[in-house]
C-alpha cells in the first residue's frame, strides 16, 4: 500500500521590512537622484571643455583641397535646389466622399455580417 502524503504547510513567513528602509523618503530620494545626475553632467562637462578630453585638431582640416570640395558640393546642392519650384504647387480640394459611395468588395466574411444584421 502507498503511505498517506504527508499535509505540506501553507503559512508564509516573511521576515519584517528594514528600518533602514524608512529613513528617506521619496522626495528626498528624488532630490539627490537630481543631485547627483547634475553633478555627472557638470563632470563631464568639465572634461571636454577644459581638461584632458578636448577633440584634437587634424592637420588635414585646414588643408585646401578638403575645402574646395565643401564649396563645390555647397555650389551644386544651391543649383539643384534652384532647379526645383515648390512655390508653384497648389493642392486640390478634398473630394465629397457624401456623394460618391465607396466601392465595397464582398466577401464571405461581409456576407456573414450582412446575414447576422438580417437575422436580428
Amino acid at each position: 500500500m502507498i503511505p498517506v502524503p504527508e499535509p505540506i504547510k501553507r503559512e508564509i513567513i516573511a521576515n519584517p521590512v528594514p528600518k533602514a528602509n524608512h529613513r528617506k523618503s521619496l522626495a528626498e530620494i528624488e532630490t539627490e537622484k537630481k543631485e547627483r545626475r547634475e553633478g555627472f553632467r557638470k563632470a563631464i562637462r568639465t572634461d571636454y571643455e577644459v581638461g584632458v578630453k578636448q577633440r584634437f585638431p587634424l592637420a588635414t582640416e585646414g588643408l585646401k583641397s578638403t575645402l574646395k570640395i565643401d564649396v563645390a558640393t555647397r555650389d551644386l546642392e544651391a543649383e539643384r535646389t534652384k532647379e526645383h519650384k515648390f512655390g508653384d504647387f497648389k493642392p486640390l480640394d478634398m473630394p465629397d466622399f457624401q456623394k460618391k459611395p465607396a466601392a465595397v468588395k464582398i466577401n464571405v466574411a461581409a456576407m456573414k455580417r450582412e446575414k447576422n444584421l438580417l437575422e436580428k
